[in-house]
């Protein structure tokens, strides 16, 4: 409701920190949250083409994370 939209300087942001091995997995997930709901269908395309292995990363540890999250309740 009261959230402010990204601008293209908030998105090129995002992209390099989403794509940064030293963040947290959560930092990441929510800037390439930002990344995905923010870049039109051609730019995305691109992007995730070049950037495939690194999503997969954070996709990866994320679940990892989760059902760790999971087994120890």
């Amino acid at each position: 409701m009261f959230k402010k939209n990204a601008t293209s300087s908030d998105v090129k942001k995002s992209l390099s920190k989403c794509l940064d091995i030293k963040r947290d997995t959560p930092t990441r997930l929510k800037h390439l949250r930002t990344v995905l709901d923010n870049t039109d269908a051609g730019e995305l395309k691109s992007f995730l083409d070049v950037n495939y292995s690194p999503v997969f990363h954070v996709f990866y540890e994320a679940f990892i994370t989760f059902e760790g999250n999971l087994k120890q309740k």
